[in-house]
């Protein structure tokens, strides 16, 4: 197997140290941006004092890539890191470590312990460059192995907080090696990877592997893998027959190596790729295969299985027993090739990018087997040894490597996952890797008090401080008559991302206890600010009261009203209804006074001459329309114009006039012609009218003395104000 393929599989990534719990309540200690450590540590100080409280925050410019370390004089203190936009970078015990992938601002959260308090003790904080050993992955599979040499490596996702001067693996007999033990200087091969060649070997013997880099913080290792090495063969000393064996390439067929072979003596034949059974017709022979050069593949009693994952040709030793016992005897040495079909061969790569619902894992294809990889991807699944049959992602079709997301995924739950690839054989799998997704983390949101309450609307809001896990999608108010209302009561929305909002609520139903919660909604979930209640005001009608009608005339009056109060919301009209008939209300005459509250006034004009009417001021808000006590009032007779025909009398009024004159024919009705005439005999206006009453308006006309004419009937004198 190619090792540089199998280690060009592993995929980099930076660590993902995923945090359960986050402080993110707090108050600002200074509000200056705090310069990153370079040489020397930050010390944290407003400029008069170096005391810090749980439950503040300081921030703090941090370089790309770059690890911190944050230290307080208090050894039980808990540290939170978000960026400037309220995401979470981590969390842990002082001194607590964190790293930032881009040049940035950090908002850094200093508590008493995990549980976020608040206190009034003293303690010194500083953040120095952080310590940290490199990140390595170990290969998987350690591979080539014989019984005294074999290969392994490694791969440096992350160098730490420098550049590791030396990386290899570390191997004992027994669990966890480190460099105390064995170990090997790696080989790069470019981009983090690196080989080792394992020699001096014991037969038969397991050992513990992992991979290792040192750098100025210390030594990381990788995960640890066990290999046990092949045992060592009975070596022929000459070779029988002289030449090459070629096997056939027909699944099921005999092969005769040799009719007569003796024990101590081996054979080189010439195999294809697939599955074997050697056998010898001395049943007690012992058969070991070897390499060229003699590297043990497989060892055992006739008869022995052998696997050949290539074309290759191989020497096959026969000794009579495991002494290596030699002897001059014939046997018969045969081999049938079983089956030529092989399924695809294949590791799975590491998992990263660990959220609390996704990651990224994959795998390498580095033999497709017997035929062309149609199908292949991940199986995952809750439960060990994960099949196709079960939960899969799928990534194309042939060899080399593939990476695919996992997302949708339950948070703080351990996942199984392999590698698969497909062809006309069957499936493989690689190696089962778990892991475990982080819990989590909702926004931080808080509920506004409830304000400008009314007996129909109110004003709330909230306050998005941190988003926890994943952005704010969606962020507002929901309310309910019932306690702590959700997103499946009444909603109003403000918005997303990150800050204040204020929503109004409306419609709402006079003298009734609502509930009301903030929220905000990530991918997360959704997380509520504390429940808050108000009532609105009972339904209050405005007061009013009614003016006093004065300046009463034939045809006009003046009235108007005063709203003292506009009850429980504001008064959206006013003015005074009239009518000939007792209690008038808006369904009769109007005339309008404006909104709000105050004194007004009110014209009326257009009324019946000599007619007795009631009139109360109204004033409308939310809650209805008020009135004010009634008042009533009769207009005047106009002035009459007594005609050549004694029982025929015409009623013209006001005299004075001020915008209109009444008219009144009596029992006429046939058609008449009116004209005004001004004090110098000037026709100023004139009209035209079938019915028996008509009024006639003289706005337009200025103060003076005026002559009206009807038709024959005769001319009347009249005065305007």
């Amino acid at each position: 197997m190619n090792l540089k393929k199998l280690l060009l599989v592993i995929l980099t990534s930076l660590v993902n140290i995923n945090f359960t719990l986050a402080c993110t309540n707090g108050t600002a200690y200074s509000s200056q941006i705090f310069n990153a450590p370079v040489f020397s540590p930050t010390i944290i100080t407003n400029g008069t004092s170096t005391c810090i409280n749980s439950g503040q925050y300081f921030k703090m410019g941090t370089s790309a890539g770059v690890y911190y370390q944050v230290n307080s004089s208090i050894s039980t203190d808990y540290v939170t890191v978000t960026d400037n936009n309220g995401f979470l970078v981590g969390s842990g015990n002082q001194p607590y470590i964190f790293q930032t992938n881009t040049v940035s601002t950090v908002h850094i959260f200093i508590h008493a312990s995990s549980l976020c308090p608040y206190d009034n003790l003293c303690r010194a904080i500083s953040v120095s460059l952080g310590q940290v050993v490199p990140f390595i992955n170990t290969y998987p599979s350690v591979t080539q192995i014989t019984s005294t040499t074999a290969t392994s490596g490694g791969l440096i996702t992350n160098n730490g907080s420098s550049a590791p001067s030396t990386f290899g693996v570390a191997y004992s007999i027994n669990p966890n090696p480190t460099i105390a033990n064995t170990k090997k200087i790696g080989s790069s091969t470019g981009g983090g990877y690196f080989t080792c060649n394992l020699t001096n070997l014991s037969p038969n013997t397991t050992y513990y592997l992992r991979a290792y880099a040192t750098n100025l913080a210390g030594t990381g290792y990788g995960s640890q893998v066990t290999f046990t090495t092949a045992p060592s063969g009975c070596l022929g000393t000459t070779q029988s027959p002289s030449n090459t064996v070629n096997g056939s390439m027909n699944v099921g067929q005999v092969n005769t190596v040799a009719s007569c072979v003796y024990a101590g003596t081996y054979s080189y034949v010439s195999f294809y790729a697939g599955n074997y059974t050697i056998s010898s017709s001395i049943a007690t022979d012992i058969i070991t295969v070897t390499t060229s050069n003699n590297v043990v593949v497989s060892k055992g009693k006739t008869p022995l299985a052998l696997s050949v994952p290539s074309g290759n040709g191989l020497r096959v030793h026969i000794h009579k027993d495991t002494l290596c016992g030699a002897e001059a005897t014939c046997r018969v040495i045969t081999f049938v090739r079983n089956s030529q079909n092989s399924s695809p061969s294949l590791i799975t790569t590491s998992v990263n990018s660990i959220t609390f619902s996704s990651a990224n894992a994959g795998g390498y294809i580095n033999n497709a087997g017997s035929a062309a990889v149609t199908s292949r991807g991940l199986c995952y699944s809750t439960s060990p040894n994960p099949t196709i049959s079960g939960t899969t992602l799928l990534a194309g079709t042939g060899t080399g490597v593939f990476s695919v997301s996992l997302i949708g995924l339950n948070a703080a739950t351990k996942y199984y996952l392999r590698a698969f690839a497909t062809n006309s054989t069957g499936t493989s799998y690689g190696q089962e890797i778990s892991f475990t997704t982080s819990n989590a983390v909702l926004a931080n949101v808080s509920t506004n008090n409830v304000i400008l309450i009314t007996d129909t609307s109110a004003q709330s809001g909230g306050n998005v401080t941190s988003a926890g896990s994943a952005p704010v999608t969606a962020k507002g108010i929901c309310y309910s008559t019932s306690a702590n209302p959700t997103t499946a009561d009444i909603v109003v929305n403000g918005g997303s991302g990150l800050g204040g909002f204020t929503n109004s609520l409306v419609n709402l139903t006079p003298g009734t206890t609502y509930h009301v919660r903030a929220f905000a909604t990530t991918a997360a979930g959704t997380s509520y600010g504390i429940n808050r209640t108000f009532t609105t005001t009972a339904p209050i009608l405005a007061t009013i009261s009614t003016t006093a009608v004065t300046n009463i005339t034939s045809t006009t009056a003046v009235s108007g009203g005063n709203v003292s109060s506009a009850g429980g919301s504001s008064v959206s009209s006013r003015g005074v209804c009239y009518s000939t008939s007792p209690n008038p209300t808006l369904a009769d005459n109007i005339n309008s006074g404006g909104s709000g509250t105050g004194l007004f006034t009110s014209n009326l004009s257009g009324l019946l001459p000599n007619t007795t009417y009631y009139l109360r001021a109204y004033a409308t808000n939310n809650t209805g329309t008020a009135y004010g006590i009634q008042e009533t009032f009769t207009t005047s007779n106009p002035t009459s114009i007594l005609t050549h025909s004694s029982d025929e009398t015409v009623l013209v009024g006001p005299n004075p006039f001020i915008d209109e004159i009444y008219i009144d024919l009596g029992p006429t009705s046939k058609p008449h012609s009116i004209r005004i005439y001004d004090c110098f005999g000037r026709m100023v206006q004139t009209e035209n009218f079938s019915s028996t009453q008509k009024f006639i308006e003289v706005k337009k006309l200025p103060g003076g003395i005026y002559f009206i004419e009807i038709d024959s009937i005769g001319m009347h004198k009249l005065i305007k104000n």
